[in-house]
């Protein structure tokens, strides 16, 4: 795809960089949004080498210990906001009888 749309993938690639070269975020909350976006993703490898870099950036395990519970509780946010819209409709129970015997 890249191939294809050479001129895009060039645009894209100047975007980031200059984004992640701005100073409007410091080094620390540009290491914690990285974090957030890669737990979500739930990529083990990209995790590992995020929280290397929330070190590097100089967050405490303890920061990045609420980081990864923030993200931990949207995730149970939206699986109990998935169950109750989908135990909401009521259940049909079938009968076990035969026809003859109801």
């Amino acid at each position: 795809m890249i191939a294809l749309l050479p001129d895009l993938y060039e645009l894209i690639e100047e975007f980031n960089e200059k984004t992640v070269e701005k100073d409007v975020l410091s080094q620390k909350d540009k290491a914690l949004v990285q974090l957030t976006l890669v737990l979500a993703q739930e990529n083990s490898e990209d995790i590992k080498n995020s929280v290397i870099f929330c070190k590097q950036s100089g967050l405490s395990n303890e920061e990045i210990g609420h980081a990864c519970a923030l993200v931990l509780g949207h995730r149970y946010e939206k699986m109990r906001n998935l169950l109750q819209t989908n135990t909401s409709r009521p259940v049909e129970k079938k009968s076990t009888q035969t026809s003859c015997c109801q």
